[in-house]
């Protein structure tokens, strides 16, 4: 089963999965991260990896672009926000890209995206971004919730060198490693 299949199968429990005090713990945080980039309105938004929405819970945003490779995954999502533009698709075939403002990837959704396609676009983006790249030796915590083996769990390495990483900032949250535009 590769990962696309597999967050396919869990979608319609996936929110139940982070109900727990520590995952809203950690929402509130990155929720808390989020406030320079959405507070202001007209932000052309790009959520990359969208799943069922998160971001769409934690803020209200108008000009909103969600993908995802699962295409259960987004159907929970337009059950929330029936309004909502989203596009099943990997972030490496999107092509919308430079019509964005803001890109964002919460909790590990970007890990899966490769590295070379980032990076040699993320050169040529001049908006924000605010992307959670899993730490090294960290497996989802949402394998362990649907109780599921991460055998087929495969992500991209990513080396954040000086040259790339110019006019960005890394900060860690528990078991991800955070690369963003913003100070925090």
């Amino acid at each position: 089963m590769n990962s696309e299949d597999f967050y396919d199968s869990i979608a319609e429990q996936y929110d139940t999965f982070f109900q727990d005090e520590a995952s809203k713990e950690e929402d509130a945080k990155v929720k808390e991260h989020l406030i320079p980039l959405l507070q202001w309105g007209n932000k052309r938004v790009l959520d990359i990896g969208c799943g069922t929405g998160l971001l769409l819970e934690m803020y209200y945003i108008d000009d909103y672009i969600g993908i995802d490779p699962s295409i259960r995954m987004l159907a929970q999502l337009t059950k929330k926000f029936e309004k909502s533009i989203v596009f099943k698709t990997p972030f490496e075939d999107f092509h919308w890209l430079n019509n964005r403002d803001i890109l964002i990837s919460l909790y590990g959704s970007i890990s899966y995206v490769d590295p070379v396609y980032f990076k040699e676009y993320l050169q040529h983006f001049h908006g924000e971004f605010y992307f959670m790249f899993y730490n090294d030796n960290y497996k989802p915590v949402t394998y362990d919730k649907a109780g599921n083996k991460t055998e087929h769990y495969n992500i991209n390495e990513y080396e954040f060198d000086d040259k790339w990483m110019s006019g960005a900032n890394i900060y860690y949250l528990n078991n991800y490693l955070i690369f963003t535009s913003l100070e925090l």
